[in-house]
């Protein structure tokens, strides 16, 4: 546990009502060591001056003690926003923070349940020692998946209050192109760049599931299936919804419930590889082949999994089906990567970056994604004004041996696109979670809402620290080294998530 005396503990200030240099004697008394006292002259009357007063003697003039410091106040709070996993430094402007009757004070994030022994409570921050109108700190990790806490400064004279959002992604492991284990469900804090497993993803007859896009609507979060895992496994995507608040510690899974396959009336769509919500309407990203292959922006009906096609879908630019990514800002407005992050002949992709007209279902490339290999864009979300995007790295890189292909590239990146900058993906690149030293494969992701809340306490011990991206390239002659990468990673095994 963190103690106070980290930041050198609480400075209480001596009980004195202006310093000596301040205090002005009155008639018959002399400034002496910070006091006035008797001069020996004058009427002998002691006259007390500004910042004293008589002592109970009657003879001596004392420092005037200052007036009651009150309950704290709080102006501002700067940021208001952070990381789930904590960390970032704040600053709180308001008054009554320090004084003569301030004897202690303390910030909470959350709870306000005190901590014992000199440690701190299990929801409070970490404070240096506070001015009487400025208290800096430390914000703690969340205590729970409640994204919109309270923050109180509380001292011995009452307590003031101010909002502070936590920032989450939930992100879900797609099909596991190396083992045969249940998806993961992950959380990863954007701004500290920290991740941890949360859960397995499993039904209530415990087959498991793995997805391919996940969107939040209010508190409900729904996701799309990739139809190749345990308990779904005929190749058709469904609709599913996963209650964050079954977490199930002995197990160490989260409970997934199917709603249907996501279908247009009544026929399979042949995938859909992301979902997003704009407004109250819940959107996806479909393909459907028959003479060919289309793609393009429909509406699902989260109690049924029923899509509707937005406008006419359009013809599939690259080979690979099932890579298409939503974004939606903060205006509602829909963005989509349906094909890959960068120019790249071998698969087709374009790189580009759309605006999609959720009326028309229109597409407009509004910018070209710079990547240094053809890969797919998995999965997206906006996270504030930032638009972070999933990479896959490794999907298209292979090499041929014994009639069989390995990766010679690995990992995925979380990626930031910025339409302001060139190239405008790959700033604050860093590399997604995976578990056994496999290759990633995380292919759904979308924000924590701000009105999520779920009193379940989240774990401060497992919290890993998400590595810079660098993933190069196997040397195309070293086919030994990509051959024993590749049965590594094959026999690579995931245990459950501990509890």
């Amino acid at each position: 546990m963190r103690n106070w005396i980290a930041l050198g503990g609480i400075i209480f200030f001596a009980a004195c009502g202006s310093s000596g240099t301040d205090i002005k004697c009155g008639d018959g008394t002399t400034l002496d060591n910070g006091e006035c006292v008797p001069s020996g002259s004058g009427s002998g009357t002691v006259t007390c001056g500004a910042g004293t007063q008589l002592d109970s003697t009657g003879t001596t003039c004392i420092p005037t003690p200052p007036g009651a410091t009150g309950a704290p106040t709080i102006v501002a709070m700067t940021p208001n926003e952070g990381g789930i996993s904590g960390g970032s430094l704040f600053e709180i402007a308001g008054t009554g923070f320090a004084g003569d009757d301030v004897t202690d004070v303390h910030v909470y994030f959350g709870a306000t349940t005190p901590g014992t022994g000199g440690d701190l409570g299990p929801c409070e921050a970490l404070i240096g020692a506070p001015t009487d109108t400025i208290i800096t700190g430390q914000v703690p990790p969340n205590c729970t998946f409640s994204a919109a806490v309270t923050v109180t400064v509380q001292t011995n004279l009452g307590m003031a209050t101010t909002p502070f959002i936590y920032d989450a992604l939930f992100a879900a492991e797609g099909d596991d192109y190396y083992n045969n284990f249940p998806g993961v469900l992950y959380v990863i804090d954007p701004d500290a760049g920290m991740s941890f497993p949360l859960a397995n993803l499993v039904d209530a007859d415990g087959g498991y599931y793995n997805l391919d896009g996940m969107a939040f609507s209010g508190t409900s979060l729904y996701a799309v299936t990739t139809g190749d895992s345990d308990a779904d496994f005929d190749g058709v995507s469904q609709l599913v919804t996963v209650d964050l608040s079954s977490y199930d510690p002995d197990s160490g899974t989260v409970t997934v419930t199917p709603v249907g396959d996501i279908t247009d009336s009544g026929d399979n769509f042949d995938y859909v590889s992301d979902l997003k919500v704009s407004g109250t309407t819940l959107y996806g990203w479909a393909y459907i082949c028959s003479d060919g292959c289309s793609q393009g922006l429909v509406t699902i009906d989260p109690a049924t999994g029923v899509a509707t096609a937005v406008g006419t879908m359009s013809s599939l630019a690259y080979q690979y089906i099932g890579l298409g990514s939503l974004a939606v800002d903060g205006s509602g407005n829909v963005t989509a990567v349906p094909n890959g992050a960068a120019e790249d002949g071998t698969v087709g992709a374009t790189g580009e970056y759309d605006s999609v007209d959720t009326t028309t279902g229109d597409v407009t490339s509004t910018a070209t994604l710079d990547w240094f290999v053809g890969a797919p864009v998995m999965t997206m979300t906006t996270v504030g004004t930032t638009v972070a995007a999933v990479v896959d790295n490794g999907t298209y890189s292979l090499i041929a041996f014994d009639g069989q292909d390995y990766p010679t590239i690995f990992g995925q990146t979380l990626a930031v696109i910025d339409t302001t900058a060139s190239p405008i993906v790959g700033a604050t690149s860093l590399e997604l979670p995976s578990l056994a030293g496999e290759q990633a494969h995380i292919s759904a992701m979308d924000l924590e809402p701000t009105t999520l809340s779920i009193a379940r306490k989240i774990p401060t011990n497992r919290w890993t620290k998400l590595q810079a991206a660098g993933h190069g390239p196997v040397p195309q002659g070293d086919i030994a080294k990509a051959r024993a990468n590749f049965v590594r990673l094959k026999s690579a095994h995931r245990a459950p998530i501990a509890k």
